[in-house]
Parts: structure tokens; C-alpha cells; sequence
């Protein structure tokens, strides 16, 4: 019975067996992968001589050898290499395909083989995606070929690019056309901000004609005209390729539609405080112009609030009309929260520090800090009252008393007193501090050998300190292109 049962495995076995797909070719030229006889491919990929008996006869047990054996010739991506790529890096191209060179720190595992294994599929695939790369920036007869070598190791595959750009399709005209009153059109386009944006758009005369940029095109003219108070301005771009001449001319048709002001105002997700704080922390006010520079500062203002978390100001549909309402969307933080810090160091020995907060105390959108931090060296107590909102969004107030015993090797030093603060940050790049530090110190000699009359000394400090900042690359960025 036990003799029955085993040879009915063995047969169950090596009929499973002929039926596993085998990907790979022999040496002769033989095409496995549709006939998936195991047997014959472990036959036909060269395996030992003293294996191929145990093969032949159907012995599972060599299954192992017979994967070894072809995983060991599987060739894997080396390098990538382009050439011909004038217009583009080979970083640019690189990001465009799927094969990719083998990093250094990995090349330097030598005890393991790394790389994407080789698919002359993928590669070609690879060709079509930079052809592909290549049409959409202004060259419609590019072409791209690839050789592929073998490396120092046979498994090892280096793959070159050859890349053909050809002639580039350049922009021989870009006109414009105002779908509004004469006057307003005169308005809109007698601008520098509106020559800057002709001149300099990717759509600009003598440009290469590049099919993705023509969204850019559209987007910054649209901003322009949304700058200038038009909150449902349309821009369309329109083409016209000529093949032969490798030329292009591009019209763009501007609809500004009405002059808009803004309207009402709904205030959404707030917890603890009124819509209306909400409405004049961002800045806008009913009746004002539109502007869509107006919006994203709105944006930034309540979001650098302490209170909110999330902000989104938003159109929502409506018809086109001379106002428009807007959506705020806000979310806030925890109300109360705890910060604990904790360190060592060669001097101080341990530090550590403990900050309490409670972002809205009154109701009123203020907020109120408690800190302190001690060491072997120092120990600091402090509050914080912040006023957020004091003449406009860009101004804010801060109180600060404060509590310091300072131990240094010569000195022991006991101070209070407090600090007002009147920030006033007109934006992102430029903002301004003017404080007020008054302090009751109390300075106690260590050494007694160089004091004449008294080791403790009483006095009194007054500073005021006026500070400025601007970020000079921000103030740089400029406008447009």
C-alpha cells in the first residue's frame, strides 16, 4: 500500500511538474514559454551532467538547482547612458524613464547582485516615453534608439539612449485680443506688469513651441487679470502649427468679464470664537475690490493665527456678477496644550522645560503662555499674553513678565521684570519689532576679595530695542516670468 501511495505522488508530482511555465530560451534559439516542460528546460538550460539523470527521470529534488541555475544568467540593469540630448540633462531624462543606472553606494555591494532586472519591453517602453517627452517641448521628429551592452559581469546589462532631437518647432507669432469695453482693454494691457507677462511667457515669440507650457501661459494671465478686479476672467489659447516651415503662431483671447467687488462672507468650522474675529483677521472687507492677491493674504493671515489649524478660502458657484461671495473654511487647534523638554550638557549638567498653553483663555481669539526651564546654572519663569489683532491683521502685541536667578562662576544674579513687544509684519518678507525691556536686578560678588564696600548690588534696566527683518530672495521673486 505505502509503495502504491508514493508512486501516485511521484506521478501526481511530475504531471504538476510539465505543467509550470518556464520563461527563457535554449542556446539553440527554443522558446519555452509556451510549452512550460520543466523537464526540457532544465534539460536545455546546460544544467550538470550529474543532474540531468535525476532530471530526465521525473525527480522532484532538483527542482532547487534547476532555478539556481537560470537565475544566475537573469541580467540585470547596470547602466543608462544618453546621447544626442541636447536640449535636456540626463537628470531631465532620467526622471522620464523607468530603467535607471545602479546607484554607487549599491555597486559597491559586491557580494550581491542589485539592479532592476533587464526587459527589452520596459526598454522600449523607456523610447516611447522620451519620444513622447521629447514631441510635447517642440520636437515632432525626434528619435530615439538603444544599444545594449554587457557589462565586466554577464549578468550585468549597460544601456545607451541614442537620441535623435531633430529640428524644433519655434513660435514666429503670439498676438492678443481684450473682449471687453476699449477703454477697459487699454487699462488692461498698458501695464508693466501685462508687457512683463508677453515678453516673457513661454508662448513669447522666438520661443520653442512647447505644448505642456501652454497651461502655464493661460494661468498667469488669468492671475493678472483676477489681480486687476476681475474674478471670472476667462483666457483661452489657441494654435497653429505649420509642419513644414517648423513654425507656430498663437492667439490668446482674453475675457475679463465684469469689474467684481467683494460681497458677503461665509464663515464655516470655527469652535470658540465668532465668524466675524474670522472676518477681520483676514483682512477683507465687503465692498472692497476683488483680488486675487487679496484672497491668498487672507489666507496666510488667519492661518498664522494661533487658534486655526486649517484654512481654505474658497469661490463657491455662483452667476457671473459685478460681486462675488466667498467660502471660509477653518479647523482649530486643541485649545490647551503641554510641551515637556528635557537635555544634558557639560556645563548646565541637565536642563529641562515645561510650556503650557491655552490658545483662546477669554473667548476673544488671544492667547496665553506659561514657561519654565531650570538647570545647574539657570532657572527662568515667564508668561506670554498675546493680542493678536490690535490696529489690523499685521499688528499684534505681546506682554511678557519674567522671573531669572542666574548661578555663573563669579556672580549669582536675581532679575524680574517684563517685556512688551508691538510686532507689526506686513508680510512674509518684511516685518518689524519695536520693545520695551524694564528689569530689578539684584547681583551678588562671589569673591569677596575684590569688593570694596558691599558684595550685593541693586539696580534697575530699561532697553528698548527696535529689530527689522526681510527674507531678500522672497522680495526678489518678482512677478510672472
Amino acid at each position: 500500500m505505502t509503495q502504491i501511495l508514493a508512486g501516485l505522488t511521484v506521478l501526481v508530482t511530475v504531471c504538476l511538474m510539465q505543467t509550470m511555465p518556464v520563461y527563457g530560451t535554449t542556446d539553440s534559439g527554443e522558446d519555452f514559454t509556451q510549452s512550460g516542460n520543466l523537464m526540457q528546460a532544465y534539460t536545455a538550460f546546460a544544467a550538470p551532467a550529474a543532474y540531468k539523470p535525476f532530471a530526465e527521470s521525473g525527480n522532484i529534488n532538483q527542482n532547487a538547482p534547476a532555478f539556481a541555475a537560470q537565475d544566475e544568467v537573469s541580467p540585470r540593469v547596470w547602466k543608462v547612458h544618453f546621447d544626442g540630448n541636447e536640449s535636456y540633462s540626463d537628470i531631465v531624462l532620467q526622471e522620464v524613464i523607468a530603467n535607471e543606472s545602479v546607484t554607487w553606494l549599491r555597486r559597491r555591494q559586491f557580494w550581491r547582485r542589485n539592479g532592476e532586472l533587464y526587459s527589452e519591453t520596459e526598454v522600449r517602453r523607456d523610447i516611447v516615453r522620451i519620444e513622447r517627452f521629447y514631441q510635447r517641448r517642440g520636437f515632432p521628429d525626434v528619435r530615439v534608439v538603444f544599444t545594449v551592452e554587457e557589462g565586466k559581469k554577464p549578468w550585468r546589462r549597460n544601456i545607451r539612449f541614442h537620441i535623435h532631437e531633430g529640428r524644433p518647432i519655434l513660435i514666429d507669432e503670439f498676438s492678443y485680443t481684450t473682449e471687453t469695453t476699449a477703454d477697459r482693454a487699454e487699462e488692461l494691457t498698458s501695464t508693466r506688469a501685462f508687457a512683463r507677462l508677453v515678453a516673457r511667457n513661454p508662448m513669447a515669440e522666438g520661443q520653442r513651441f512647447q505644448t505642456v507650457r501652454i497651461s502655464d501661459t493661460e494661468g498667469a494671465l488669468l492671475s493678472y487679470l483676477q489681480d486687476m478686479g476681475h474674478a471670472f476672467a476667462k483666457v483661452s489659447v489657441n494654435t497653429q502649427i505649420d509642419s513644414i516651415r517648423y513654425s507656430a503662431s498663437v492667439s490668446v483671447v482674453l475675457d475679463p468679464g465684469p469689474i467684481t467687488w467683494f460681497g458677503t462672507m461665509e464663515v464655516e468650522g470655527q469652535e470658540t470664537v465668532s465668524a466675524d474675529l474670522i472676518r477681520n483677521e483676514s483682512g477683507i472687507s465687503e465692498g472692497q475690490i476683488y483680488s486675487r492677491r487679496a484672497i491668498s493674504r487672507a489666507q496666510q493671515e488667519i492661518f498664522s493665527h494661533h487658534l486655526f489649524r486649517f484654512v481654505t478660502i474658497s469661490i463657491p458657484e455662483q452667476p457671473r456678477d459685478s460681486t462675488v461671495k466667498l467660502s471660509v473654511r477653518v479647523r482649530e487647534h486643541p485649545l490647551r496644550s503641554i510641551q515637556v523638554l528635557a537635555g544634558a550638557g557639560t556645563e548646565d549638567i541637565l536642563r529641562g522645560g515645561v510650556t503650557w498653553m491655552h490658545r483662546n483663555p477669554f473667548g476673544n481669539a488671544h492667547s496665553f503662555t506659561f514657561s519654565a526651564r531650570a538647570s545647574f546654572i539657570e532657572q527662568r519663569a515667564s508668561m506670554d499674553y498675546l493680542i493678536p489683532y490690535v490696529f489690523n491683521t499685521f499688528s499684534s502685541i505681546v506682554v511678557s513678565p519674567f522671573g531669572q536667578r542666574l548661578d555663573e562662576p563669579g556672580y549669582l544674579l536675581y532679575r524680574i521684570g517684563a517685556t512688551n513687544s508691538f510686532v507689526y509684519q506686513y508680510s512674509q518678507e518684511l516685518a518689524g519689532t519695536i520693545s520695551y525691556e524694564y528689569t530689578r536686578n539684584e547681583e551678588i560678588l562671589k569673591d569677596r576679595s575684590f569688593v570694596f564696600r558691599d558684595s550685593t548690588q541693586l539696580y534697575d534696566q530699561s532697553v528698548i530695542r527696535i529689530t527689522g527683518f526681510f527674507n531678500e530672495s522672497s522680495l526678489e521673486r518678482g512677478e510672472g516670468w
